[in-house]
């Protein structure tokens, strides 16, 4: 099968940059380093004899040598073997070892953090020894615990290192997060319509697609199915055939097709660049732009109503694919939020506002845009927070940009109940704090916390929660500012 690979496209998707990308570190021990000949550096967790071995396989000895006396650059995983250099007895080696040799639980499921503050890392668990330490706002990934230890894989200058974190350095300076890779938009099951066709929809039909009235039914229904780097897959809810680039030079160029053997298909990936309220769509193989007309093609770039399509939603809310936006993470955390104070330590209203949008719509609303938005107009309180004026300025700066309006507040939970069943989302005032509140099912609610901590008794992924406990204490909900989403 031929498929056709552009400079462009392979500089964009091809590099194998997997930093923090992939969340079970059982499954493959680089996570943070992998690509480019990048290293972790670490101790053995077995400080007794351990097995040096000439192939992944683990069937050919080499050497035994004392875990205590051995310092490791893991180079990359296989399974359940790791390859190593290794300097033990002032002589350097390269080698496969066992993973556990390094890690105290292989099958450990990662997890993404970030430190709040300048954190210490020691060598080996128990141990006294410093192995340097990570800077505040910095991504670290969790890829084990022994009794409140954490092993951590974390960068050191241009290097990456593998340590270990005491309990108690744990609970005061890092923080969980959803580390994934940030979206244009969310996943889901959208409609598009161009710019130039108006009241005309996108339609699959079978291996063809073209324009119809619309009716967002099936046909007229696609589903996003992300790549990375903004690249998403767009297939057919009706058919399942994935909107493909035809390079055979036969039949329409724009057609839809079953979906490649081949995992990495340029021809059926598509990257999203927003434009406004609209999203140009381009082809990784073609390197060119999707074109609607009486028969869909590909153009070269330029501003045209043709190449312009409005992503909407299809089936109301984003009820699948949110998630949460914290304040802490080090993109934005240590950024400033006015004259005093950064993002993590004020901008609770803001990171609510992206996840209440996201949440409400799929549409990814960048925090630091919102934030410059209040400070320019007043609604930053300096050495405070955010006042809540900035709900219904923001909503009139990027609603209709982003699909959405603000429908103003309410005190009343019954009011609430109504809105979220309908499909709409919220943020709630608690003391001090703002939170999205997104959902309402089987009678609790679901609360999306910026700022997670045992405060609220929150967590970085969203937390299902009664009506009673948003009547009382910290979690004492005073207000909420309705939002819906429109086309």
């Amino acid at each position: 099968m031929k498929i056709l690979r552009t400079k462009a496209a392979i500089a964009v998707i091809g590099l194998m940059i997997l930093v923090f990308s992939v969340p079970a570190f059982g499954a493959d021990l680089l996570p943070l380093a992998s690509g480019k000949g990048k290293m972790v550096y670490t101790y053995p967790v077995k400080s007794g004899k351990i097995t040096v071995y000439a192939d992944e396989n683990l069937s050919q000895k080499v050497e035994k040598i004392k875990g205590k006396k051995t310092y490791a650059a893991i180079l990359k995983q296989s399974g359940s073997a790791v390859y190593a250099k290794y300097k033990y007895n002032g002589k350097l080696s390269e080698g496969w070892f066992k993973a556990s040799v390094f890690l105290y639980k292989p099958s450990y499921k990662g997890k993404d953090a970030c430190t709040r503050y300048k954190a210490k890392v020691i060598k080996t668990v128990k141990g006294k020894k410093s192995f340097g330490s990570i800077s505040a706002f910095s991504r670290v990934q969790i890829v084990g615990e022994y009794k409140g230890y954490k092993q951590v894989v974390f960068k050191y200058g241009k290097k990456y290192r593998m340590g270990w974190v005491t309990s108690s350095e744990y609970e005061r300076n890092i923080r969980l997060y959803d580390g994934s890779e940030k979206q244009i938009m969310a996943e889901g099951t959208y409609t598009l319509a161009p710019k130039s066709g108006k009241g005309k929809m996108v339609t699959a039909d079978a291996g063809a697609v073209g324009l119809a009235d619309a009716k967002k039914n099936a046909k007229q229904k696609f589903v996003f199915e992300y790549y990375k780097k903004d690249y998403f897959r767009i297939y057919s809810a009706d058919s399942g055939n994935l909107l493909t680039y035809n390079d055979s030079g036969e039949g329409d160029p724009v057609i839809m097709a079953a979906r490649s053997e081949d995992p990495d298909d340029y021809r059926q990936l598509w990257h999203m660049e927003r434009y406004g309220a609209y999203y140009y769509l381009k082809n990784a193989a073609a390197g060119k732009y999707l074109y609607a007309d009486d028969t869909f093609s590909l153009k070269p770039a330029g501003g045209n109503d043709h190449k312009r399509f409005r992503v909407v939603m299809a089936d109301g809310k984003n009820k699948k694919h949110w998630r949460v936006f914290c304040q802490y993470e080090p993109e934005w955390g240590a950024k400033k939020y006015g004259r005093t104070n950064n993002m993590a330590a004020s901008a609770c209203a803001i990171l609510s506002f992206t996840n209440t949008i996201y949440a409400l719509n799929g549409q990814y609303i960048n925090p630091m845009k919102t934030a410059a938005f209040s400070v320019k107009k007043g609604y930053r309180v300096e050495g405070s927070g955010t006042s809540y004026k900035v709900f219904a300025a923001a909503s009139k700066e990027f609603g209709k940009t982003y699909g959405f309006e603000y429908l103003g507040a309410t005190m009343s939970f019954s009011t609430l109940k109504k809105h979220l069943k309908a499909g709409e989302t919220a943020i709630a005032y608690v003391p001090g704090h703002y939170m999205a509140c997104v959902a309402y099912k089987n009678g609790k609610f679901l609360m999306l916390e910026s700022a997670y901590g045992k405060k609220r008794g929150t967590t970085p992924y969203g937390d299902w929660v009664t009506e009673s406990r948003l009547k009382s204490g910290t979690m004492k909900s005073k207000n909420f500012f309705v939002f819906k989403a429109t086309d």
